[in-house]
């Protein structure tokens, strides 16, 4: 797999206790500005992604765990391979099942700083997945211990390798509006480049299986925002971007 060819998988992934849930992949979205410096001026385009996330079956809700579980399965699916290796911040049993139903070698830290201790497998990880924030003391929220996070992803992945951050969202809150600029900074800032913006959603967007146009993309895409349950960067490393 090239990190041009970091593409999503079909909507039925693995899940750890082996049902098949429904989700569906809006193949095309709407370009969102990306700050390049941190006084905003310069910007570049990075494409956004709509993935529906429900469980199936009558009677079974997206919320909660069968939402997790069928959103670890689409994140395994798309940008892991069978044998390969996933290190994820925290344990995380969704995640966990997701990695065995695909053959997966899953690895965890229990904060940021241990990243580092995983030299051992440096240059060999698929799939890094950092659900943020970490529910670590203050001072892992700070530019500088941001930095050497995502240095060690760096450290840890394989060429195509990918670091999936993943930040919540509710109608009270929303992790990317209070994170994602200082995570996308600090990891510019160590070579790690945000190539996709995926928004998982629990409602269907009327006709966005379309391409938006510049009239429709806007509405299309508050549409969407109310239905936000979580946002997925993908990074990948400099240069090397799908």
């Amino acid at each position: 797999m090239t990190p041009s060819s970091h593409q999503e998988q079909p909507p039925d992934s693995p899940v750890g206790d082996g049902r098949q849930q429904s989700a569906s992949i809006d193949r095309y979205g709407v370009l969102e500005p990306l700050a390049t410096d941190d006084a905003g001026f310069n910007t570049r385009p990075v494409p956004v992604t709509v993935w529906h996330v429900a469980a199936a079956g009558a009677g079974q809700s997206a919320d909660g765990d069968a939402f997790d579980t069928v959103l670890a399965g689409m994140i395994v699916a798309a940008f892991a391979r069978p044998d390969s290796t996933i290190v994820a911040l925290g344990h995380d049993p969704a995640l966990a099942g997701a990695a065995g139903a695909f053959g997966c070698d899953y690895r965890t830290v229990a904060t940021a700083k241990e990243l580092a201790d995983l030299g051992y497998i440096a240059g060999r990880v698929a799939l890094v997945v950092l659900p943020w924030p970490s529910g670590e003391p203050d001072g892992v929220f700070e530019l500088a211990a941001l930095q050497d996070m995502f240095a060690a992803c760096r450290t840890l992945l394989a060429r195509d390798g990918v670091t999936c951050v993943v930040l919540t969202a509710d109608r009270f809150s929303d992790g990317y509006d209070q994170h994602g600029p200082q995570l996308v900074s600090a990891a510019d800032d160590s070579d790690l480049n945000l190539i996709r913006h995926i928004l998982a959603v629990t409602e269907p967007v009327a006709g966005s299986h379309r391409p938006p146009h510049a009239t429709t993309a806007v509405s299309s895409a508050d549409h969407v925002r109310s239905h936000i349950r979580k946002h997925v960067l993908l990074f990948v490393i400099g240069g090397r971007r799908g």
